[in-house]
């Protein structure tokens, strides 16, 4: 409260280089600032002066003819003075008919006017790598958003999550991953389009976070093409030494004005929708709105329906053969959960299977499925005399727990002579985030179910941990597959998978082999078994 009038303390902590009421004689009736202009006083003994005796004679005309014309027309004005060789910003608001708020921003040096000065750090504009040292870029950030809520000028916050970059910290090194961090910050602030031209800037924000900051106008559109061009640079292979890494970035959007009128506000919902894009495996940049707030009731719902489903057999198994790439004979069938909803059409499993991973549900999820297998292999026709291998993506907390071990013992009973070759598929990012795969896998192997990690080369095992446990195969990524083709860096991948798999002695599987041309290529890999549209033989609905 100053002399009666309600003062946002946020928008003086936010810019503190001067606030102060000036009349339309130029006298300050009230200082509050300055600790950041040196030339200006430190405390309140500039109140009662007038602004000639604070500021040259150029300067101090130019803010009394912003005061006079603000208190004249009762519209709030913006504009520029240069004084002692910088360049202030200053925003003057009217407070009644005879005195105006003045609040003035030192916005940088006259001797460097392509080079915007933030507390004595150089920020390069786009196209120029513009990025931001990790400290300084929370104090950058609270200045932008100060500056445009100021001026009233919009500002757009996106936030990028490197999904896998947490692995990589964990399971190799931490300096690897800050060595990761660090070419990817350089790599984004070099890759924005032409639609970013104006000022914006890029820093770390978290360890696992980037953070970009768009100061000037754009179109939601423009702003959804520069994230996603910023996303694919992401995407691309990091070479750290001999080995290679691949993350999927994952953005989401706040709009200043929109979203939040705050930092600590906008940073929550840029984040927020960040989030929501992760939960969509990144595919697309996600804007903050609304219907984001309503999300956690939907994903609720989603539960209740989830559970349901579990409980009144209403999901489903789809199988597909798996072959000998050299002879093309099926040696399993690979069964994958799928959920036709009623309401919300075919589900797919990145839709549920986290959901039921993070609800509790991944053991009745699991269980069902294993009923289901049981079902479906009952009464197998007469071509076929014996029970084929059945491959089944294990859930991570239902192997951490260590309730598969029992779940399997009872399962397997029901099968007093037809017992069937069962295979575990472990997604590679699950095995790493498993607390001791060491006293489980062993187990489950005892009761006969072969280990294959899935996924293989999205995440990033320990070497150590691979030749220490009971594995039996490696399945490459299907995206990893699939771009070998014609990407050079899926394809280094792909022969480091065979590599590792080859020193494990043991086979490593594709899926993805859609065409003979990817049969031949995949078989001259190294590739023993595939699966794909090439052998003609999926069957959504049983495995024979």
């Amino acid at each position: 409260m100053l002399e009666g009038t309600q003062l946002d303390d946020s928008l003086i902590a936010a810019v503190p280089d001067l606030v102060a009421f000036v009349d339309r004689q130029g006298v300050i009736i009230k200082y509050v600032g300055g600790r950041d202009i040196e030339a200006l006083p430190p405390n309140e003994s500039a109140q009662g002066k007038r602004l000639t005796e604070l500021w040259s004679a150029p300067a101090a005309d130019a803010l009394l003819r912003m005061v006079r014309r603000t208190l004249k027309d009762c519209v709030a004005s913006d504009g520029q003075f240069i004084d002692r060789d910088r360049r202030y910003d200053v925003r003057v608001t009217p407070h009644g008919r005879e005195r105006a708020l003045c609040v003035i921003r030192a916005s940088e040096a006259i001797s460097q006017p392509d080079s915007p000065v933030v507390h004595g750090e150089r920020v390069r504009k786009a196209g120029d790598a513009p990025t931001v040292e990790r400290r300084a870029f929370a104090r950058r950030l609270r200045q932008s958003v100060a500056d445009a809520a100021l001026r009233e000028r919009p500002l757009a916050l996106g936030m990028i999550y490197l999904d896998g970059l947490q692995d990589v910290a964990q399971v190799t090194d931490f300096a690897i991953a800050d060595l990761i961090m660090k070419t990817l910050l350089e790599r984004a602030a070099n890759a924005a389009p032409d639609q970013a031209s104006g000022t914006w800037y890029v820093g770390q924000l978290g360890e696992t976070i980037l953070t970009c900051v768009f100061e000037t106008q754009m179109q939601r559109t423009a702003l959804e093409s520069v994230l996603e061009a910023l996303c694919q640079a992401l995407r691309e292979t990091v070479a750290i030494g001999d080995a290679s890494f691949s993350l999927q970035p994952c953005a989401g959007v706040a709009i200043l004005g929109i979203d939040a009128r705050e930092v600590r506000a906008l940073l929550e919902h840029a984040r927020a929708a960040m989030f929501e894009s992760r939960r969509d495996g990144g595919r697309s940049v996600r804007f903050y709105s609304d219907t984001l707030r309503l999300r956690p009731l939907a994903r609720l719902d989603l539960e209740r329906e989830l559970r349901d489903a579990i409980g009144n057999d209403q999901l489903r198994l789809r199988y597909a053969a798996r072959h000998v790439l050299a002879t093309g004979e099926r040696v399993a069938v690979q069964a994958y959960l799928r959920w036709p909803h009623p309401l919300r059409g075919e589900l797919r499993p990145s839709e549920f299977v986290p959901l039921a991973e993070n609800t509790g549900l991944a053991g009745d999820l699991s269980r069902w499925a294993m009923a289901r297998i049981h079902a479906d292999l009952a009464h197998p026709n007469d071509l076929h005399d014996q029970v084929p291998r059945i491959s089944f993506g294990a859930l991570r907390h239902h192997i951490a727990s260590g309730a598969l071990i029992t779940d399997l013992a009872r399962w397997l009973q029901q099968w007093p002579g037809r017992r069937p070759q069962l295979e575990l598929r472990i997604a590679e990012r699950s095995l790493a985030a498993m607390p001791a795969p060491e006293e489980v896998l062993p187990r489950l192997v005892e009761l006969g179910a072969r280990i294959v990690i899935d996924e293989f080369g999205r995440h990033f095992s320990s070497l150590t941990r691979l030749v220490s446990l009971p594995i039996a195969a490696l399945q490459i990524d299907r995206q990893f597959v699939l771009g070998s083709a014609h990407d050079p860096a899926a394809l280094r991948l792909c022969r480091g998978a065979i590599a590792i798999a080859r020193e494990l002695d043991i086979p490593c599987y594709a899926s993805g082999v859609d065409s003979q041309e990817d049969r031949d290529r995949l078989q001259a890999l190294g590739i023993s078994e595939g699966i794909g549209d090439c052998f003609g033989d999926c069957n959504p609905a049983a495995p024979y």
